[in-house]
């Protein structure tokens, strides 16, 4: 009678807990699924060294144009190339600010040019020969560190665009009831 008993006693208690669990699943909030991944496609470093190549080539064929035929449109393109060109690496990886503040030096490197040359009509040549080589200068330089630098703007641009957060509900057991969840992950 005492096996009857205990036995009778642990079946009424696995039902009950089978009980308790089932409406406590049944109760619960469905799960929510998993925000998918961002598909994202890595950027070709390699692509924007090549871009800004192209532009400046597309620029000194506008800057023949311009001089053989005297138009003063392709010269006009020709002048918005060499200061836009370089960075079309920069604003491939979209580093946007970036490409910006090359474009302004190289713009005031293109004006310092024109000053100088302006000036050197009418005065001494020093200020003029000084003012064009320093916008030459300016206008060089920001043209090779735009050249150099896109291929590590595009690298740059992928590893951030790698890194990602995901935020989701979920449902966790706390003490033997079942309670709303908020989970994070991600890649860093």
């Amino acid at each position: 009678m005492k096996k009857t008993t205990l036995l009778l006693a642990t079946l009424l208690v696995s039902m009950t807990a089978l009980s308790d669990v089932a409406r406590a699943e049944a109760n619960a909030p469905a799960p929510l699924p998993p925000a998918p991944a961002p598909a994202v496609a890595n950027k070709s470093p390699v692509l924007a060294p090549a871009l800004s190549l192209a532009a400046i080539g597309v620029t000194i064929g506008f800057s023949a144009y311009a001089i053989e035929r005297d138009s003063s449109a392709a010269g006009t393109i020709a002048l918005v190339g060499i200061a836009v060109g370089p960075a079309a690496g920069h604003l491939y990886a979209g580093e946007y600010m970036h490409a910006a503040l090359t474009t302004s030096v190289r713009t005031l490197g293109a004006l310092l040019i024109f000053h100088g040359l302006t000036i050197y009509d009418r005065e001494d040549s020093d200020p003029s020969v000084t003012a064009s080589l320093t916008g030459l200068g300016l206008i060089a330089g920001t043209t090779i560190y735009d050249l150099v630098d896109g291929y590590f703007a595009v690298r740059r641009t992928n590893v951030k665009r790698r890194a990602a957060v995901q935020m989701t509900g979920s449902v966790m057991s706390s003490h033997g009831q079942t309670v709303p969840a908020f989970v994070v992950a991600g890649t860093f």
